[in-house]
């Protein structure tokens, strides 16, 4: 899940079915989604590392694609392999999206994520297996839908990131719709889809992609020229909204991808 495409064999995905069940194994993956999420805001600030602990640090190496190293640079081009699409038609498990799916006990959690975006998406109707944590990340990406300081194009820019770095067609369709509300162009749009050079970005763009290229690349920290660019245009508590929103990201990502969960074909309703 953390390598590669981000996803599983479908005879890993068997074996850890077989072992754990369906609400094990999405507690699985969202345990492993969660300490993505915080792990990223943490890298991303250096939080709870000693002047010693800092030394014994890596420096800064972003991964080397296809014999040629990247840089922070958005002129220099990389390969990517073409975005993980419709390669399965449905879900590999049931989805839960309805009262009836439910134990009585638990068809309040239900109500409450409907509550936070109005209806039940795929991800969620797989987060239901498990209802009180479906109800709890619920809470989360309502902050982010609707609540968060940032401006619609740096978030939009930050979840398309994050979306094709962990190559999730789910959260990417999704992301796209977000984008196209927050005024990006397609060129943008499809320059970030195949790691084409960001043809006319602002420096405030450059800045925010630069940013989350380097969290979610290499040793996920950030190098002091590209933090300082970040923190010097949007301030501490917006630059944290921008890493915690990568998390989140990165989060459902890792929760959808080993599920196999499609994209939604309509793009009016939150997929996250």
């Amino acid at each position: 899940m953390i390598s590669g495409n981000h996803r599983v064999s479908e005879a890993t995905f068997k074996a850890a079915l077989d072992h754990f069940g369906v609400q094990g194994l999405v507690e699985l993956v969202v345990t492993l989604g969660y300490f993505a999420m915080i792990a990223l805001p943490l890298n991303a600030f250096e939080i709870e590392m000693s002047s010693a602990q800092h030394g014994q640090r890596k420096p800064f190496a972003p991964l080397a694609l296809s014999g040629e190293p990247w840089s922070a640079s958005l002129d220099i081009k990389r390969s990517l392999p073409a975005m993980s699409r419709d390669t399965v038609k449905r879900p590999r498990v049931p989805l839960l999206t309805a009262h009836d799916d439910l134990a009585p006990k638990d068809q309040h959690f239900l109500d409450r994520v409907v509550r936070t975006r109005g209806w039940i998406s795929p991800a969620f109707g797989l987060l239901l297996h498990t209802p009180d944590v479906a109800e709890r990340i619920a809470a989360i990406g309502e902050f982010f839908l609707y609540e968060t300081i940032l401006r619609p194009a740096p978030k939009a820019l930050a979840w398309l990131v994050t979306a094709r770095e962990l190559d999730c067609s789910y959260a990417w369709t999704s992301g796209v719709a977000a984008a196209g509300a927050a005024g990006l162009d397609a060129q943008t749009i499809e320059a970030l889809e195949h790691g084409k050079p960001l043809v006319g970005a602002t420096d405030e763009q450059r800045a925010v992609v630069d940013f989350c290229y380097q969290l979610l690349r290499g040793n996920h920290h950030v190098s002091d020229a590209v933090y300082d660019a970040v923190v010097s245009r949007f301030r501490v508590k917006q630059a944290v909204q921008i890493s915690t929103a990568v998390g989140y990201v990165a989060m459902m990502c890792l929760i959808v991808n080993p599920f196999e969960i499609p994209p939604l074909t309509d793009d009016s309703r939150p997929a996250l």
